[in-house]
């Protein structure tokens, strides 16, 4: 299987566990994947969600929508640099 279709399949999964309401598998699921590909603010973006749904864990999701705010300034940067 190849890294593209292996990606695909666990960005399925993780939407999958997160519109399921399976909110513990999400945020495992989201927090592999900003390991991985820390400037996605997709990733930050949706990790904050799954997140914000624990009220003792809004913290962490503050963290991850600062997170999301960076990486899209930083993403902005590059687009509009040249």
């Amino acid at each position: 299987m190849g890294a593209h279709l292996r990606r695909s399949r666990q960005l399925v999964s993780r939407h999958a566990f997160f519109a399921h309401g399976r909110l513990p598998e999400a945020i495992a699921q989201y927090q592999v994947a900003v390991q991985f590909l820390p400037d996605s603010a997709i990733l930050h973006h949706n990790l904050a969600s799954a997140l914000a749904k624990f009220p003792e864990r809004l913290p962490e999701a503050i963290v991850d929508l600062l997170a999301t705010r960076s990486s899209l300034s930083a993403e902005h940067s590059r687009l509009f640099a040249s």
